[in-house]
This record gives structure tokens, C-alpha cells and sequence, in this order.
């Protein structure tokens, strides 16, 4: 087998499990132990996991965001929920910011019912998935490609979103203890806040898996969101505020 044949094999068994240990792949490929460091080092390298004590995971660390290949395969029933949730929240006419996350772009097939819509973004799924919808207008906002988040992003988008008003905003991200909202990387941290004050209602996608953890860079409070969508209710005692609570 080879290297690319077995590092798409350790993918598969990542994407069912969240978790694959070292070990395990020496006995099921029959290879040595620095051929799975280098097949793990790679992986890491581009994106698609964090290295824990004897293997790789995308599970359990918010501080860390895998590649937006692999967020795009998960948890689809729950995000499915939570897009007609979001997506009941937009109004023929309106211009609608959408961030850059994976649940996010779950929204965009629901928006073909509306219409006059126009949707601005910097997401390079969302951009494909709307430019096949001929009656949504689209306008992409600019910057820097980062591959990891399939996105734009940096100072040219920052700005951009200064010149804009928005209808509303919807944005996911990587982790939450409410009231704070947090997300591991600076750019991304920095686009979504300019797509957030840039829109005057603001809504935020959030699985229940997410609202436990940390990352290192704060994204907003639940004081700055309007609308959380989520998958699962919350706890009586979660500090929610006068934000309106959607459970789908």
C-alpha cells in the first residue's frame, strides 16, 4: 500500500473514531513505528489533527480546529437542524453576512427559497455553493487564503467589512463557555468580528458539543448575539441573557 492509500485509510478511521492511536496503525498497515510518525506528522502538517500521547485527534481540544474538510463531515443531522433553524431567520430582501464555519455553510441550499437575497462572505464553499444559485446576488469579500479554514481572511477582508451593512450575520465557531465565545486562530477571530459588527442582527450556530470549552483568542460575548442556535437545550443555569435561545 502506499503512503497516500494508508494516510487516506488513517483518515477514515479519524472520521469514524475522532481519535487514532500510533500503535494501532503499525499492526493494521504492518509498518514500523517512525513510517507512522511520519504518516501522523504529516496529517498534523496539513490541517486535518492534533497530535495527543500516542496518535492524532480532531476530538476534545478546542483549542485546536481541524481542516474544513473534515468539520464538513460531521455531526450532518445536527447541523441540517440547525441550517432550517438559521435559515427561517432570513427574509426576502435581506443582505445577509455568512462566517466561515462548516455548520454555516449548511444554510446556503435553504437561502434558494428566498428571495432578493444577497449574501456576502469571505467562505470558499459558500461562495461556490451560492454562485450555483442564480437568484441569490453574491458578493465576496477579499484577503489572504487560508487553506485550513477555506477562507479569506486578514487586513483586506477586515476592511472590507468595514464598509458594509448588513441585515444580519450568521457565524459558527470552535468553542464556547457561555457567556464568552472563543476560536483558536487571530485572522479568523478578527473576519468574524468584522462580519459581526457589521450586521445589525447577528446570529450564532453552535453544536452542544461545542458550548464546554476554551480556545485561546475570545471571539465576542453572548451579550453581542442575538439569536444562538444550538442542538441540544441548555442548562437552567447557562448565563444566556436577553439572547433568543433556538434548540433544533
Amino acid at each position: 500500500m502506499s503512503s497516500d492509500d494508508r494516510r487516506r485509510d488513517i483518515l477514515e478511521q479519524l472520521l469514524a473514531h475522532g481519535t487514532v492511536q500510533s500503535a494501532d496503525i503499525e499492526r493494521r498497515h504492518k509498518v514500523s513505528r517512525m513510517t507512522v510518525h511520519r504518516d501522523l506528522d504529516a496529517l498534523v502538517a496539513e490541517g486535518w489533527a492534533a497530535r495527543v500521547r500516542g496518535g492524532i485527534t480532531v476530538s476534545g481540544d478546542p483549542s485546536f480546529e481541524s481542516d474544513y474538510r473534515f468539520r464538513a463531515m460531521q455531526s450532518l443531522p445536527e447541523k441540517a437542524r440547525m441550517a432550517k433553524a438559521a435559515a427561517a431567520l432570513v427574509k426576502d430582501g435581506m443582505t445577509v453576512g455568512l462566517g466561515y464555519g462548516s455548520t454555516v455553510a449548511t444554510v446556503v441550499p435553504h437561502l434558494a427559497q428566498r428571495s432578493g437575497v444577497t449574501v456576502v462572505t469571505g467562505s470558499l464553499p459558500i461562495i461556490e455553493a451560492v454562485a450555483q444559485i442564480p437568484q441569490i446576488n453574491l458578493v465576496v469579500v477579499g484577503g489572504t487564503l487560508i487553506r485550513r479554514f477555506a477562507g479569506l481572511f486578514g487586513p483586506s477582508a477586515e476592511d472590507a467589512y468595514k464598509t458594509l451593512l448588513l441585515d444580519l450575520c450568521i457565524l459558527s465557531s470552535a468553542a464556547a463557555t457561555l457567556p464568552d465565545v472563543f476560536h483558536p486562530d487571530e485572522q479568523v477571530v478578527a473576519a468574524k468580528r468584522g462580519l459581526l459588527k457589521a450586521a445589525n442582527k447577528s446570529v450564532l450556530m453552535m453544536g452542544h458539543s461545542k458550548l464546554n470549552g476554551r480556545a485561546l483568542h475570545r471571539l465576542c460575548g453572548l451579550d453581542e448575539i442575538d439569536t444562538l442556535i444550538t442542538d441540544a437545550p441548555l442548562s437552567d443555569q447557562a448565563p444566556t441573557g436577553d439572547t433568543q435561545i433556538i434548540v433544533a
